[in-house]
């Protein structure tokens, strides 16, 4: 089914399905032999091709129960897609397995009624259900059409928006209010809402809900590399939940979904001491500001002076066995420069072919700069003066890198007092944090995402404070 998408349709709409394994193990934490079916009610908010409502359905039908309670079932189960294809494909999938079990049953209408082609988090829905269960889109802001983004912005969504939250924290948000007294929503989804700015309004209103959050260190979904949690709320407020078979009391100082706080690392943490990374700057349409060494040359060729505003940039790839490698440029369309590039007619014609891209970016949206073409975020620290880079996906390795070379978002870059700490001394020190460091980390391929929070929360102790001061 995937295979009849294109790559950008995926990405915009967050399609991934979701592995059976997966399924059952979200369905075994939750003890589905202890549903009473004909009571529950059960949603799928983006079913795709209905992975968790057939292995619902086939659980309860494979023990041979009557037609009547197989029609009570289905009566009970209920799912929508934004896209036809699949809204087609889980009702067909649905009609095969009855016939498996009841030949004779006609379910077509039951399955027009509950099986619906719309926007879940733009239906007005009426039932409460006991559960809902599945794999949300996970789609960022930057990725979302205007219509989806106007729908995020309605004063149902207020309490938990964010202009930079992805599309998956909303239909968590949506599910939560769609629950029976003592429903619960359980989710396989990306994690990011777990640490990031953008899910603190999300964070402060579930974690009093929260009863289960299983980290999956492991690539869940083959067709993207995001990690991934199982994430279980309850309507009602838990006293206790469980993280990763661990029974955790809320009573205990818990802070707010830092759920490592079992993992004893004493001292200082790095954010304390005022040590920190920085993330690069961000195109929002990398297609028009990135050049290739051929195209870079080109411009120069034509005009010299151009070379003021096409600088060199590494990005994560760029980065490897403790080496650099330059082989991009930058068009560096920044607030003080763009004026001088608005200047050049040969950057000019180059540009205006992407115009209209540049100016469908929600930043450019939203802020409305002078100039369509300037970066959406030009915000580097360490501009000036040699530069300890690394990756945002692979391991924790700072790589020295010279003046004059950028750096994108898909970099870190450590920040510190130079007059107060000696860097040359510190890297030393965090090589032996490494195992504290990944234990707290998400697992993305076989490396890590390098999470400036978490990095933050490194410790020394006195005698390593005392080596790194200057």
């Amino acid at each position: 089914m995937l295979d009849k998408l294109s790559k950008e349709e995926k990405k915009n709409k967050g399609i991934t399905f979701t592995e059976k394994s997966e399924v059952m193990e979200m369905f075994e934490l939750i003890n589905i032999d202890g549903i009473y079916f004909q009571d529950f009610k059960i949603l799928e908010p983006s079913c795709g091709s209905g992975n968790f409502i057939i292995y619902y359905l086939e659980h309860f039908l494979e023990q041979n129960i009557s037609e009547e309670d197989s029609i009570s079932l289905i009566s009970n189960i209920y799912a929508y897609d934004i896209m036809d294809i699949f809204i087609k494909e889980t009702k067909k999938r649905i009609v095969d397995l009855f016939k498996k079990y009841h030949k004779e049953l006609d379910i077509t209408n039951i399955l027009n009624k509950n099986i619906v082609l719309g926007n879940f988090l733009e239906e007005s829905i009426e039932t409460k259900f006991d559960m809902v269960v599945g794999n949300p889109p996970y789609v960022r802001v930057h990725n979302l059409d205007d219509k989806t983004k106007s729908i995020l912005k309605t004063e149902y969504y207020k309490e938990i928006y964010s202009g930079y939250a992805d599309l998956s924290i909303y239909f968590m948000y949506k599910s939560f209010n769609v629950l029976a007294k003592d429903g619960f929503f359980m989710f396989i989804t990306s994690n990011k809402f777990s640490t990031s700015k953008y899910g603190e309004l999300f964070r402060k209103k579930f974690f009093k809900n929260l009863s289960i959050y299983v980290e999956k260190r492991d690539d869940v979904f083959k067709s993207v590399q995001i990690s991934t949690s199982i994430i279980k709320i309850d309507k009602k407020s838990t006293k206790k939940f469980i993280f990763n078979n661990n029974e955790i009391s809320k009573k205990e100082g818990v802070n707010e979904w830092n759920f490592h706080t079992n993992i004893k690392s004493e001292g200082t943490s790095l954010k304390e001491l005022g040590i920190s990374i920085s993330n690069g700057l961000v195109s929002g349409y990398s297609k028009a500001h990135i050049l290739d060494k051929e195209e870079y040359d080109k411009f120069l060729k034509e005009d010299i002076s151009l070379k003021e505003y096409l600088l060199p940039i590494l990005r994560g790839k760029d980065l490897k066995d403790g080496k650099y490698t330059v082989s991009k440029y930058i068009i560096f369309a920044t607030e003080k420069t763009a004026e001088g590039i608005s200047e050049s007619k040969i950057l000019m014609d180059y540009l205006d072919k992407h115009k209209v891209e540049l100016k469908e970016r929600s930043w450019y949206k939203s802020k409305k700069p002078k100039h369509f073409f300037e970066l959406q975020s030009t915000t580097q620290r360490c501009f000036s003066g040699e530069k300890y880079l690394t990756k945002r996906i692979g391991h924790l390795e700072f790589i020295k890198v010279p003046d004059g070379i950028l750096y994108m978002d898909t970099l870190f870059c450590l920040i510190l007092d130079n007059s107060k700490f000696n860097i040359s001394k510190l890297l030393p020190i965090i090589d032996k944090k490494i195992d504290y460091f990944e234990s707290i980390s998400n697992k993305v391929g076989n490396g890590y995402e390098v999470h400036k929070n978490k990095f933050e929360r490194i410790k020394l102790n006195d005698n390593e404070i005392k080596e790194i001061k200057c």
